[in-house]
């Protein structure tokens, strides 16, 4: 997946404000870019807000996901070292889920460096620029003369001012033309491709750092789930006489799965209880007693899928993507090595269990979750209870592991 498309503009203060909730007092840099070619009559919708403030600190609101990989980090990391920033003085504030605001979000894939990496770097060249054209405004020299140095911009003639003083006069300049943007040598890179600590690794150190296993609302209940041990299964019958007896324990019901196979964006099923604690949850659902129907995978036989797999690997498959010629290559090959290698099923089970909290109040739902695809998660989430998805926000926390299962919606379609 390639980007196309980019494109960096001013945004007034106001209009950040009714976006991000954030309010900022100096420079406001919006970028957006597609992965498509251009469309004609598209407006200026940014995926990425980059804000100076009047006392210096800069702010970067991240669009991806953190999960372990680092890249929470690493884009903003990117951004901050073409704009000769300070690491220290920047704050990171995670965008919720809203693809109209922040683009695509699906931290998933593997993609994200690859796809937003010269996004960011322009991003950060042009503020830099325009805080370095501010300072030569400021001094009445020419731009040739000043460079952006570690938070500050500084003249030939050994003048220095920081960025935070300079954010008046750059926010009443033009965003410099994508052909007109400099972009810094590598040799000249501070942070990319440098060892970095993650943003999070104080806060994580510390115990400070919030999963979405952490959150903790005021009067909260807390409910686990109950799963047929046969993927499309279902509860035949079930007894929670003694599960009730649990103190603690507020309400133990069906919640109706979705079908095999099952839908990414509906709830999974089986037997919930609710409860005051995870402990009386986690204590009611062992004395749960169920007789399970175990559907179209009642005689699934791993052994012989296996098998299956194994031949179906030496037929002619579809081809996605041609890059060469494999066929071509092994006629003409010497000597050919062949082998074939067998992996047991794996359980897509992250350190972190999937887990959601929300909140329902005055028609509106607000979610806490540690999700891949938030966007993906707030349209679920409203299309299963019949919601107008501007209702929902969906708050991302830290993953505690993820692996592709959290880009699916399922577990907080289910805790909504």
């Amino acid at each position: 997946m390639e980007t196309t498309t980019s494109e960096i503009k001013k945004i007034d203060r106001r209009t950040f404000l009714k976006a991000t909730g954030l309010t900022a007092s100096g420079l406001v840099i919006g970028l957006q870019w597609a992965c498509t070619p251009d469309k004609p009559n598209v407006p200026f919708s940014p995926n990425v807000y980059l804000t100076i403030n009047s006392n210096g600190s800069v702010v970067i609101v991240a669009h991806r996901q953190e999960m372990g990989t680092g890249i929470r980090t690493g884009l903003p990391l990117v951004l901050a070292d073409e704009l000769e920033a300070d690491w220290n003085l920047v704050t990171l504030q995670q965008a919720v889920g809203d693809e109209k605001k922040y683009g695509n979000q699906n931290t998933d894939g593997s993609f994200s460096v690859r796809m937003f990496f010269e996004p960011m770097r322009k991003a950060g060249a042009s503020a830099r620029m325009m805080l370095e054209q501010a300072a030569a405004q400021k001094w009445g020299i020419d731009v040739s003369e000043c460079k952006a140095q570690n938070h500050e911009v500084i003249s030939k003639s050994g003048k220095k001012i920081g960025f935070g003083e300079l954010t008046e006069i750059a926010s009443k300049l033009e965003v410099p033309a994508d052909d007109k943007i400099v972009l810094k040598n590598k040799a000249d890179w501070k942070y990319i491709g440098k060892k970095t600590n993650l943003y999070d690794t104080p806060d994580i150190i510390k115990g400070k750092a919030v999963y979405g296993i952490d959150v903790v609302k005021p009067g909260m209940k807390y409910a686990v789930i109950l799963r047929c041990p046969v993927a499309g299964g279902k509860p035949a019958s079930f007894s929670d006489e003694t599960a009730l007896k649990v103190p603690g324990v507020v309400k133990i019901f069906e919640l109706k799965a979705s079908g095999f196979p099952a839908g990414f964006d509906a709830p999974q099923g089986g037997i919930v209880v609710v409860a005051d604690s995870t402990w009386a949850a986690i204590t009611a659902r062992k004395a749960l007693e169920v007789d399970w129907d175990y559907g179209v995978n009642l005689d699934y036989n791993s052994d012989e899928y296996i098998l299956d797999l194994t031949k179906k690997v030496k037929q002619k498959g579809d081809v996605r993507r041609t890059n060469g010629s494999i066929d071509e290559a092994i006629k003409k090959a010497e000597h050919i090595l062949e082998s074939t290698f067998l992996t047991q099923h794996l359980s897509h089970a992250p350190m972190e269990p999937p887990n959601a909290t929300a909140l329902f109040k005055d028609g509106n739902l607000e979610m806490w979750a540690p999700v891949q695809s938030p966007q993906w998660i707030r349209d679920s989430v409203a299309s299963n209870l019949g919601m107008d998805a501007a209702n929902v926000t969906i708050n991302v926390t830290l993953l505690g592991g993820a692996f592709g299962r959290k880009s699916k919606p399922d577990f907080a379609v289910e805790a909504a």
